[in-house]
């Protein structure tokens, strides 16, 4: 009984800190293949995890990192960026991958007013990728 005691005070320790990061300023979130998505949640088709997007918000800027492994070798995906409420896109740059798949990008665009949440889309051969929800504003 004071195992489960335990566990219990630990998971909700846990859920906590995972729900304080989510409310704060910037974060990760994993980026999927064959997804589509809407302005209100990002990702609709949540599996098929190929990668992640890391992004925060700075001095009026949207800072991040797209990463896509295991995706087509030697090809360039063009990245947007979709900031909400309200819903606005922009495109920030393309990302290329190595012989194997895997690459990086590195992008910054203005925050979009009243925006505090983004994410990412992307295609290949048209083939939807999307990123899910980050909390970019407080």
């Amino acid at each position: 009984m004071k195992r489960v005691a335990i566990l219990l005070v630990i998971a909700a320790a846990v859920t906590g800190v995972t729900a304080g990061q989510a409310l704060g300023n910037g974060g990760t979130a994993p980026v999927y293949r064959y997804s589509g998505h809407d302005c209100a949640d990002g990702a609709t088709d949540p599996y098929d995890q190929v990668g992640h997007v890391t992004m925060n918000e700075t001095h009026a800027r949207v800072v991040g990192t797209v990463e896509l492994d295991h995706v087509a070798a030697n090809a360039s995906f063009p990245i947007t960026l979709i900031q909400n409420h309200p819903c606005t896109s922009m495109f920030v740059g393309h990302l290329r991958t190595d012989s194997h798949g895997n690459g990086t990008m590195s992008f910054s665009a203005p925050v979009s007013q009243g925006a505090y949440e983004a994410f990412i889309v992307t295609s290949h051969d048209n083939h939807p990728f999307a990123s899910g929800l980050v909390f970019i504003s407080p």
